[in-house]
């Protein structure tokens, strides 16, 4: 895949990065919207990334197990990886959640991608 990245003050490539795999209960979602949200700040400053965004909708390209979420759904990604299980997250704050997944582990967040 490609994947927008910022590399000097108001300069940016388009990095090839290896394709996500959806594993546990994470799913891939092919991006078609993505808001500009502080990256632009990060842009015009020169902070150099190789994750912008953290925020999109699209639809759902793969799925590791069978779930609530299923291959061709529309999907809004959340800024954050949420565990899903915690007493905030069965209630649908995701956005509160104690217990946030390392995203590190599962290749990242970068959303413009």
């Amino acid at each position: 895949m490609k994947a927008a990245a910022i590399t000097g003050p108001r300069q940016a490539a388009l990095l090839d990065k290896p394709d996500l795999q959806a594993r546990g209960n994470l799913v891939v979602v092919e991006v078609q919207a993505a808001p500009m949200c502080t990256e632009y700040k990060a842009y015009r400053e020169g902070h150099p990334s190789q994750s912008l965004g953290h925020e999109a909708a699209g639809r759902v390209v793969a799925v590791a197990q069978p779930g609530p979420v299923q291959v061709g759904d529309q999907v809004a990604v959340m800024p954050q990886y949420s565990c899903g299980r915690c007493a905030l997250c069965v209630a649908g704050d995701y956005i509160h959640c104690q217990h946030l997944l390392d995203t590190g582990e599962i290749g990242g967040t970068a959303t413009y991608a």
